[in-house]
């Protein structure tokens, strides 16, 4: 069992070990949780836009034809690790982060382009959309 913010430490020493802004080579660092097994180094497959939903949980199950119906993004959806947005992350820290996060998985991804509904402002507040995103770590 890993508590939120054991998971919050790795998380703010991965973000300083990849983002440019601090020493790494990314532009983007993001965190991404979902139920998909990923490997270190994979490239994720774009995201789906799923904007007329009323709550961002209802969203369609991956690989029914209601999910491939959405329209396709031009990045895979992640959160923003830069430190000024991801304080939302951490709000209660004695937590266990399989009851606190949606989905089986953590991961960190990294890029360095951001996809284009990021420029048109078509994402939620604290994502951050990453062309070509890579998997750089698994957490969980």
């Amino acid at each position: 069992m890993m508590k939120v913010k054991d998971m919050q430490k790795i998380v703010e020493r991965l973000y300083k070990e990849l983002s440019w802004w601090e020493s790494g080579d990314y532009d983007c660092v993001g965190i991404r949780f979902e139920d998909k097994d990923r490997e270190v180094g994979e490239i994720c497959e774009n995201s789906r836009n799923n904007i007329v939903r009323e709550d961002e949980r209802d969203f369609p199950i991956y690989g029914t034809e209601e999910y491939f119906q959405l329209e396709e993004m031009d990045g895979v959806s992640t959160w923003d690790l830069t430190p000024e947005t991801n304080k939302w992350l951490w709000n209660n820290p004695e937590a266990d982060v399989q009851d606190e996060y949606i989905g089986k998985h953590a991961y960190i991804i990294v890029g360095d382009k951001t996809g284009w509904e990021q420029l048109n402002g078509l994402i939620d507040e604290g994502e951050l959309l990453i062309k070509d995103g890579k998997v750089a770590y698994k957490i969980y």
